[in-house]
């Protein structure tokens, strides 16, 4: 998960994050009419489980229709974290949401952020990512969470270490 899986589009419609971001969310808003894809794959624990799914093989198609590929485990990943998303909030970004105040505190730890920044894990990763959707109520940035789980490297960390420590400069 350290290098960058997608490669750049080239035919000038619009630039590879938007697009990526744009498919996902119609995606992800389609899973409230398909309640039982969303129930599966919120069960699923680890990319590979997500890979034996039918709504995880749709999504691929419908990335791939918009001239997205991303690796299997990629995309297995982005489709179960955002399952699990049940408010988008395009507002802020999610590393500034981590740290967005709840009682007097960042909604997640200082320790629990650094802990994330230091895994390479697709599945690690998609459990880190699951449990903070779920200490931020269910509500996230679908589309810098997509983003940033297909580019999960260490400028994807960096950015993110930047926006959460402006946003709590507190948080130990």
């Amino acid at each position: 998960m350290s290098e960058p899986l997608q490669q750049p589009d080239r035919s000038g419609s619009q630039p590879p994050a938007k697009k990526l971001d744009s498919v996902v969310r119609r995606w992800w808003t389609g899973l409230d009419e398909r309640r039982g894809d969303r129930a599966e794959l919120r069960r699923a624990r680890t990319p590979s489980t997500v890979a034996f799914l039918p709504a995880y093989h749709g999504f691929v198609r419908e990335l791939a229709q918009a001239g997205i590929y991303l690796s299997g485990e990629t995309a297995a990943v982005v489709a179960a974290v955002v399952a699990h998303v049940r408010r988008d909030d395009p507002s802020r970004s999610f590393a500034k949401q981590m740290a967005s105040e709840h009682n007097g505190k960042a909604r997640v730890s200082g320790l629990r952020f650094r802990r994330m920044l230091t895994i390479d894990d697709a599945a690690e990763l998609q459990t880190s990512l699951v449990r903070t959707i779920h200490l931020l109520d269910g509500t996230a940035s679908v589309g810098d969470l997509s983003t940033s789980i297909r580019w999960w490297n260490d400028r994807t960390k960096k950015r993110w270490a930047s926006e959460y420590y402006e946003t709590a400069p507190n948080e130990d």
